[in-house]
């Protein structure tokens, strides 16, 4: 209804958009070289943020912009499952036969990522989501798979996403060895006031409308609200057009946003 009544041609903040259309924050820049220097010389990368400050859609863009031809990215977003389903998908996913050992499947994994590095010149880029709910067994055991030649050769890369759980659980001391094996770290950050306002215009503009929809203090208590987290401003903003349709109010002010406040929270 509201994409109508705003004339819309694409829902605004769609989860499904287009990676070359996403808003680049400050944070999300830092985030691509960090991530272009862990393509280059391997390793482990610890990529943490609050819920919905965008780590996973981050990551999605960024695996859409490598080179199919020397990458082979891996996502893998189950770290509730079972320690040994946990490493038989990873397994599966870099085309290794079934195993039934921990050991098999160890020395099948480290296997398929030599192969795809020795005879295709392939790089595999493991990405770990949600990895603040994987089990500290699993932390000790992609230290063993992650241990080629006596720890002297790194032939992949491996990316651990979480909630800032996760780069609290890596610093404990029972996993101060995983820790130190860690590449490259980066902290997804919320946005500040004026990116906050900068990516509404951005996604507006995307579904269809370059023009003013919300006021000045609107665009200051979206911020307040939401505390610069991209999914919450999203839901917010798109919240506050349903109701502003139904309202007929071409505009949307600080008090509409209040209100749709108390309707979400």
């Amino acid at each position: 209804m509201y994409k109508q009544f705003f004339g819309f041609s694409t829902e605004p903040f769609a989860p499904d958009i287009e990676t070359t259309q996403l808003f680049k924050s400050d944070s999300y820049k830092e985030l691509q070289k960090r991530f272009d220097y862990i393509c280059a010389h391997r390793g482990i990368m610890l990529l943490s943020g609050s819920p919905g400050a965008g780590k996973t859609t981050a990551i999605r863009a960024l695996l859409s912009k490598i080179n199919k031809k020397i990458f082979l990215p891996i996502y893998l977003p189950l770290s509730t499952v079972s320690v040994f389903e946990f490493y038989r998908q990873i397994n599966s996913q870099l085309g290794g036969q079934e195993a039934y050992y921990k050991t098999e499947i160890y020395k099948s994994i480290q296997q398929q990522i030599l192969d795809h590095v020795s005879s295709r010149n392939i790089t595999p880029i493991v990405v770990l989501d949600e990895a603040h709910l994987l089990k500290e067994q699993n932390f000790q055991e992609l230290q063993i798979i992650t241990n080629f030649k006596m720890d002297s050769y790194m032939p992949a890369v491996f990316i651990l996403v979480g909630q800032p759980l996760l780069a609290k659980r890596i610093r404990s001391q029972a996993l101060e060895s995983f820790n130190q094996r860690i590449t490259i770290r980066h902290e997804l950050l919320t946005m500040t006031e004026e990116e906050c306002k900068k990516y509404i215009l951005h996604n507006l503009s995307i579904a269809g409308r370059s023009d003013r929809i919300l006021t000045d203090a609107a665009y200051s208590v979206v911020f307040q609200i939401s505390k610069g987290v991209s999914r919450t401003i999203g839901r917010i903003i798109n919240s506050a057009l349903r109701v502003a349709a139904e309202k007929n109010i071409p505009t949307i002010d600080e008090n509409d946003i209040l209100e749709i406040a108390k309707e979400i929270y």
